[in-house]
């Protein structure tokens, strides 16, 4: 193995990047001459041009660009994953959008969003609702109601929790010792089925 570089050596290096000046603009190059070890092969071989000086550095130039091919490829791979991940991610969240965007009369001045944030704050004369129960009996709006009731008796827990005592998935999934996941899945699945019911 070469020595690395000393001091005749880097003299001798600068030399002749002054008369080769794409050693410093080629950046594929400039990266590869960055390493002593390969700056003092490539001086072995200018010094001494035979066959075993000239193959030991061609060696380490075919390792130094396949890493860099290597790097530019997984570079490539990740950011199209990326890209993928946050399209995928864009359609579900289109194809998932709340049906408590959608007015809750003909009259359209509130939203059923609204209208079930409402059932958040009960009168002072009114307990809080923590039951599914308790939920839908405090339910007014006719086709709410209707389609609440379809709802599993997880599902009904799981919006109960969510839209009348306010909690986070994350919570919910601690209640019942799940994962956040599947109480996602399960409050997605039942805002569906709520959907089809209403419309």
């Amino acid at each position: 193995m070469h020595n690395l570089l000393n001091d005749s050596e880097h003299v001798a290096f600068l030399a002749h990047c002054e008369k080769n000046i794409h050693f410093k603009t080629n950046q594929v190059l400039a990266r590869f001459f960055e390493n002593p070890l390969h700056v003092s092969a490539f001086m072995a071989y200018v010094r001494a041009p035979i066959e075993k000086n000239f193959l030991f550095v061609s060696n380490l130039f075919r390792e130094h660009f396949f890493n860099i091919r290597f790097v530019k490829y997984l570079s490539s791979l990740i950011s199209f994953a990326s890209i993928d991940y946050h399209r995928s991610y864009g359609k579900h969240l289109l194809r998932n959008q709340l049906i408590f965007d959608v007015p809750a009369g003909n009259e359209g001045d509130m939203s059923l969003g609204e209208f079930v944030s409402l059932q958040k704050q009960p009168p002072d004369n009114m307990s809080f609702i923590l039951t599914p129960e308790q939920f839908c009996e405090s339910i007014e709006h006719n086709a709410l109601y209707k389609a609440f009731s379809m709802l599993s008796d997880r599902q009904k827990e799981v919006i109960t929790l969510v839209y009348a005592v306010g909690l986070l998935d994350s919570e919910i999934a601690h209640i019942f010792g799940v994962s956040q996941q599947a109480i996602t899945k399960s409050r997605i699945s039942a805002l569906r089925k709520m959907r089809t019911h209403i419309a």
